[in-house]
């Protein structure tokens, strides 16, 4: 693998976070409280991303976050992409670089992609009394 393995990956984790922040916008009834809302899903995200907690260093409590964070899923791929499959940094930080775990990234991120743009529609049309 190489280099531009990793494109794919972060394409796929801008799509589901674009789409999160989509969903919220629609939720929220200014861009203050968007701004607000965002905040803690993104902080989620970003600290929960696999490299800096990963699910080797995570609490039991917490490492459900890990299993939804769509980072966690592009930082893991990335790197499975970019390091040799014997390099010890995959090993010690819990890297799974099978394809069953490629699978596994694809499908979830793709469910959270489609899920928070479901919700957006909804939450357009609900929630901000659209008319024709």
């Amino acid at each position: 693998m190489t280099v531009g393995d990793s494109y794919p990956w972060a394409f796929l984790e801008f799509l589901v976070l674009t789409a999160l922040f989509y969903l919220i916008s629609a939720i929220a009834k200014t861009s203050a409280t968007a701004q607000q809302m965002a905040m803690p899903p993104l902080l989620l995200f970003l600290i929960f991303n696999n490299f800096f907690v990963t699910r080797e260093s995570a609490a039991p409590f917490v490492e459900w976050i890990l299993w939804l964070s769509p980072v966690a899923y592009a930082i893991e791929q990335i790197a499975c992409s970019v390091f040799d499959p014997n390099e010890p940094l995959l090993d010690m930080n819990g890297y799974d670089c099978g394809s069953t775990r490629t699978i596994i990234a694809i499908v979830v991120m793709l469910f959270q992609f489609v899920l928070f743009r479901f919700l957006h529609l909804v939450a357009l049309i609900k929630l901000n009394n659209i008319e024709r």
